[in-house]
């Protein structure tokens, strides 16, 4: 049984992009501006969402300490 040897095929260095996943070169950050912009309407988003979470878990533990801690006897 003989090993033939096999041509290695060197990829170019590259990246990927963080939104839809093609490559692109180095020293871009997306491979396009449509990408950009989903990223950050993402961004925008998720920062929104937490900020709404954190608004929501300030008010429940509000009316949670006046209703166990300040409950009148």
């Amino acid at each position: 049984m003989s090993m033939k040897p096999t041509k290695k095929i060197r990829i170019p260095s590259h990246r990927h992009c963080p939104v839809c996943g093609n490559s692109m070169p180095i020293d871009a950050e997306f491979c396009s501006d449509e990408c950009r912009d989903k990223y950050l309407q993402k961004v925008k988003r998720d920062r929104r969402m937490r900020l709404f979470f954190f608004l929501f878990y300030a008010i429940l533990m509000a009316v949670l300490f006046f209703f166990f801690v300040w409950r009148p006897s």
